[in-house]
């Protein structure tokens, strides 16, 4: 059977059963029209062969990958405007021909590309983009590695961007895409002898644990595990899966113990960016997986955005893509800072601007506005948009624990606590194992007047979290605000000495602490940092005291606040 490398073009029309159900005669009669008196034309003139019709497909070879594009390109620009929808894929790869029939991988993939192109659009596989990449002026999307039926590894794909005068649209539109990070999980590696069971659902759990942010892409198992047993060049993994970072490892496992050594690397540096070495005891080798995937999943979400936006700090902010805006205005929107939650905003808005359904937009944007009205929100304007951007998540994401948790503030905030504490314990149910969502219980509690279980929720976190720095700060911040509820005054500000940074907000809880320990003068120089900060800052003006559910917490609060010197 004779073998030969070939560029493979597969095409099929969109929604031809629903055509064919509707007017079968008329749908054979016009796709037959179409094929004979604009496509064939079309595919000679780019010496191009048909090798097999389909009813409704057509599979096409060609000599050159770049007439391949150029035909493609040819023959969705003819169709603009036309209701009959083709989806095309094109690959470039090896096949047997027998008796003017063509077989093979390279077919395959191309039919597999052409099924996950989008109506009227265009899918390239990775080795064709590198063909065609400076030789035709096109634009594409990377779509990332796909995993597509009976292929056994995944497919880099690109998305060929259409109609040259939306081009600079869509341009923007594939920068903000491809700047949302994308984490590959490499299955960790079996060191000991016996069989692999927990080391994949280690792995497993990983993934799912990372899967349930927003904020990351995470590829898909069956895509990862593809290397499993192999020692693969990291930099190869990442090109060949799409990913900006790659988290590799391996388990050891004897006497009743696991070593468990996890390491996070930047794909395009192959810097290391984080490393960590788990020893635990096996006696529940599950509870072990979720602890692990747990603390892995966390530390990886606050280190790669940290070290995303510390890398966007070297581009021109006209050239920031979406995800660029979003991860800007995350660090700083976790400064808690009136001066940084403004720029923090501005961020947010950006990327609103360019996707208004972007779910971490809306996200950050809730709690932008949810956190400046804690310190000045006379007429309640912020927390009513808080609470928009939380109404909009509860449609775009519901099956996010995230949403509930920015709709349980703002409930709060409201006064409505039977739907605020439905909130928590909704979030809780889809992520029981997130910090956030744990720390978020232990904030209702000091609103609702139970300062006592706050502080155990919220210990909850900082056992579990201890390796994450941002997650442990604002959780002692939480929890000097519980024990100051509490009047255990002194304990809150030893919480307050351990938080690093966050200078606003810790100045201005250390001044409450401090006025109530008789320690005027000190909390009288804690005031003052609050108002260098914010010289607008007015008590009448702050929802924190306002927040709490109970009459005596909140002049509790207001009244250490204006002993401080704090103006009213």
């Amino acid at each position: 059977m004779e073998r030969r490398l070939a560029a493979i073009l597969a095409a099929d029309v969109v929604g031809y059963s629903r055509l064919m159900a509707a007017d079968e005669a008329g749908t054979l009669a016009r796709v037959s029209r179409l094929r004979k008196e604009q496509l064939e034309p079309l595919i000679e003139r780019h010496r191009g062969r048909v090798f097999k019709l389909m009813g409704d497909g057509i599979l096409v070879e060609f000599a050159s990958v770049v007439d391949a594009v150029s035909c493609a390109i040819a023959w969705q620009n003819s169709l603009a405007g036309d209701d009959l929808l083709f989806r095309i894929g094109v690959n470039l790869g090896d096949v047997m021909v027998e008796d003017g029939d063509i077989y093979g991988n390279g077919v395959n993939v191309a039919a597999r590309l052409e099924a996950i192109a989008d109506p009227g659009s265009i899918c390239l596989s990775g080795n064709v983009y590198d063909e065609v990449r400076g030789k035709l002026d096109l634009a594409v999307e990377d779509t990332g590695a796909q995993t597509v039926k009976n292929i056994d590894m995944p497919v880099r794909t690109f998305r060929v961007v259409l109609d040259n005068a939306k081009r600079p649209e869509k341009s923007q539109a594939a920068t903000a895409n491809s700047s949302k990070p994308a984490i590959a999980v490499l299955p960790l590696n079996n060191m000991s002898s016996g069989d692999d069971g927990f080391a994949d659902g280690l792995t497993e759990d990983i993934i799912t644990a990372l899967s349930r942010s927003y904020g990351f892409d995470v590829t898909a198992r069956n895509s990862t595990f593809a290397y499993k047993g192999k020692s693969p060049d990291i930099r190869e993994v990442a090109r060949a899966l799409g990913a900006s970072y790659v988290l590799e490892g391996s388990v050891r496992q004897g006497g009743g113990r696991a070593r468990i050594t996890v390491q996070l690397i930047e794909a395009a540096s192959g810097n290391h960016v984080w490393a960590e070495r788990y020893d635990r005891p096996l006696d529940d080798e599950f509870a072990v997986q979720d602890e692990i995937a747990q603390r892995v999943s966390s530390i990886l979400m606050e280190r790669i955005w940290q070290d995303i936006a510390r890398n966007i700090t070297r581009k021109r902010r006209q050239d920031y893509g979406v995800y660029d805006h979003i991860f800007r205005g995350l660090e700083l929107l976790h400064q808690l800072d009136p001066v940084a939650m403004v720029e923090a905003e501005e961020f947010f808005q950006a990327a609103l601007d360019i996707d208004p359904d972007l779910f971490l937009g809306n996200l950050g944007m809730g709690f932008c506005f949810a956190t400046q009205s804690f310190w000045s929100d006379p007429d309640n304007a912020l927390l009513a948009k808080a609470h928009r951007h939380g109404l909009r998540l509860a449609q775009i994401a519901p099956d996010s624990a995230q949403t509930w948790r920015l709709l349980s503030r703002t409930y709060s905030g409201m006064g409505q606590w039977d739907e605020a504490w439905s909130c928590v314990r909704r979030a809780l149910s889809l992520d029981p194992n997130d910090g956030d969502i744990i720390g978020n219980r232990g904030v209702f509690h000091i609103f609702n007047g139970e300062p006592d279980e706050a502080v155990e929720w919220l210990d909850k976190v900082l056992e579990l979290h201890a390796d994450t720095p941002q997650t442990v700060d604002i959780m002692q911040y939480w929890k000097a605000l519980a024990l100051f509820t509490a009047a255990d005054h002194a304990a809150a500000v030893s919480a307050l000495r351990n938080v690093s940074g966050h200078d606003f907000i810790k100045a201005e809880l250390l001044a409450a602490c401090l006025a109530r320990l008789d320690q005027i003068d000190e909390a009288r120089d804690q005031a003052r940092a609050v108002l260098e900060t914010y010289p607008a800052l007015r008590l009448s003006d702050m929802r924190l005291w306002k927040s709490f559910r109970k009459e005596d917490d909140r002049q509790n609060l207001l009244g250490a606040l204006r002993e401080a010197g704090l103006p009213d």
